[in-house]
């Protein structure tokens, strides 16, 4: 007897849910592993998990999991791949069943195949140089490869989906076979056709008071349950109602802090923070933040990411925070020496270790931090700058150690509540392990008059293994302001395409190439070694290195993937700062 999986948001459940378990009910049971309590949109589910689980069962479901919030509000190629491999590991499902615009597997299949061959890729790829957004790019890729019908299937968001679910089988080699039924009714944000409606229109006629339209437009088991949240209040949950709170919390954050959630967006993040310090509301936030390459949906996925500390592994103040910056850096370097009286310091990483404790003594999160300090000369390695540099220094390295400790103190307190709340019942509470970890290791490099100081953060907090990721912040001694790659170079388009092509070079020769290959990288791999200059740049003798950490371009299981690119391809591209701070303009006189 066939088992069906089912992966969906069911926000609300609604006829056209119902019609297709029916149809699956008549085949053997159904299992749906279902979004929590934020959806792929990016928002939050309109109706709570509970009740949309509830809604699920009433009509004809047998199961339902939850999919976790990492996956839930992912694009849709990890959204598919999250809910296919949970559907796996339930260790019943046989058959994957999903709606689709045009109902045609072979169609789909199609489009699958050629989206995984490598003509695709260069087809794309040459198609993206013209400035176009991915949809589109790719949509006229396969249609380049394919015809016009099958690359028309692109352009529905449930055929996209359909076909990211057969890519994830496929690529895990699942023994689940897939099942597509036309889609009944409306379209997605679109109107009521044949007596059912998109889950969206019914969104937006709760979110508007029309409560009795909505309810109208579901079976009347979901109706029943929607009624009685409506009456208790917890339904329409709306991301506005509490937009002040997401406001404020975004404000916290520096520019960088927003990097980890852009997943390479070629600045993206740097739309976002200024965005949020321009604007009063969300809609107008991601209106401002929005650009012709990215849709809506991922702008609110990125926004919900960097709101969501408890499910991110990625600490929301990082080494970038503008109040860092020291406040009497010039905004531009004159050339001039801040104080005619440079001086040797001693270049110190102080150790700092902080444990926190529930009031019965368990150990709830500890943080390991090594902080850069110049101190006046007592022996060790040495840099010969002003007083004013080096406390511009120390006071940037000051900040980042109180930013630290103070996003320990703010994870405690969340795990300090969960710990109270189970009453020591909880399992997790038991294991030693159950505790959240903070570490980073701290490493420099010191350039004729550059500094450069690489921070290797490590994170664990209660999943199935830690994650880790790379930042760093390069001064100029002559000043110790802050610097950004763009700061050293006037062609900074040349420099991108230069170093971007290298990268991909490097890549293809790289252990994690031969191992995984390219089906083994993320789909926009490509996309995003073209977004460098947003990684992690550490300078070193020879080059710099551009550190992608894991998740950026390939699985965790490839580990960080790191490319040192030398001086001498970037040479021609650095301005006379770049060439002065690094000794390039010496080398060259020397030569």
């Amino acid at each position: 007897m066939p088992v069906f999986g089912v992966i969906c948001e069911y926000d609300p459940f609604h006829l056209g849910h119902r019609w297709m378990l029916e149809q699956l009910r008549q085949q053997g049971p159904v299992v749906c592993a279902m979004s929590g309590c934020f959806t792929q949109r990016g928002e939050f589910a309109a109706v709570n998990k509970f009740a949309r689980a509830e809604m699920a069962v009433r009509n004809g479901a047998d199961l339902v999991l939850e999919l976790p919030t990492p996956w839930a509000v992912s694009g849709a190629e990890r959204f598919a791949r999250g809910g296919v491999e949970l559907l796996q590991k339930a260790g019943v499902v046989t058959h994957l069943a999903f709606g689709s615009e045009c109902g045609d597997l072979e169609a789909l299949r199609r489009v699958e195949a050629c989206l995984s061959g490598s003509a695709y890729q260069d087809a794309v790829r040459q198609r993206l140089e013209g400035g176009e957004t991915f949809a589109r790019c790719r949509q006229l890729a396969v249609e380049k490869l394919l015809g016009p019908q099958d690359a028309a299937l692109l352009a529905q968001p449930n055929n996209i989906l359909a076909i990211e679910y057969l890519k994830a089988l496929r690529r895990a080699d699942f023994p689940m076979e897939p099942v597509t039924f036309p889609r009944r009714g409306g379209q997605h944000d679109g109107p009521v056709m044949e007596g059912i409606a998109p889950a969206s229109h019914i969104r937006r006629l709760l979110r508007t008071g029309q409560t009795e339209e909505a309810i109208a437009l579901l079976p009347e088991e979901s109706a029943a349950v929607l009624r009685r949240e409506l009456a208790a209040g917890r339904a329409p949950v709306d991301m506005r109602a509490c937009q002040r709170a997401i406001l404020s919390r975004l404000r916290r954050m520096g520019e960088k802090d927003f990097l980890p959630y852009d997943g390479g967006g070629e600045g993206l993040y740097r739309r976002f923070y200024r965005a949020v310090r321009q604007t009063a509301d969300i809609d107008r936030l991601l209106e401002t933040a929005k650009t012709r390459r990215y849709p809506l949906a991922r702008l609110r996925r990125m926004l919900l990411a960097a709101c969501l500390t408890a499910c991110s592994a990625v600490p929301m103040l990082s080494l970038a925070d503008d109040k860092l910056q020291p406040p009497d850096s010039p905004a531009k370097d004159t050339g001039e020496k801040a104080d005619p009286l440079p001086q040797e310091w001693s270049i110190r990483l102080e150790q700092v270790n902080k444990e926190n404790y529930a009031e019965d003594d368990r150990l709830l999160a500890k943080g390991s931090y090594q902080v850069f300090q110049l101190e006046p000369e007592d022996g060790g390695n040495t840099l010969t700058v002003t007083t004013q540099t080096a406390d511009s220094i120390n006071r940037y390295f000051e900040q980042w150690r109180k930013s630290q400790l103070q996003f320990l103190a703010d994870v405690t307190e969340m795990a300090r509540t969960s710990y109270a709340g189970t009453n020591g019942v909880d399992p997790r509470w038991e294991q030693p392990e159950y505790v959240y970890s903070d570490t980073v290791t701290t490493d420099y490099w010191v350039g004729p008059r550059l500094l450069c100081v690489s921070m290797y953060y490590s994170s664990y907090s209660g999943g199935a293994h830690p994650n880790s990721w790379r930042l760093a912040v390069s001064f100029d001694l002559n000043n110790g302001q802050a610097l950004q790659m763009t700061d050293l170079t006037d062609d900074a388009d040349g420099m991108r395409a230069a170093v971007a092509e290298s990268l991909l070079y490097q890549v293809k020769k790289s252990d994690a190439w031969t191992q995984i290959g390219e089906e083994g990288f993320f789909e926009d791999y490509q996309d995003t070694l073209q977004t460098w200059m947003d990684q992690c740049l550490i300078f070193e003798d020879s080059g710099i290195t551009v550190a992608f950490s894991p998740y950026t371009i390939a699985p965790y299981a490839a580990g960080e993937q790191s490319f040192q690119v030398p001086y001498s391809l970037l040479k021609p591209y650095f301005n006379e700062r770049g060439l002065r701070l690094l000794g390039l303009d010496q080398a060259e006189n020397n030569n």
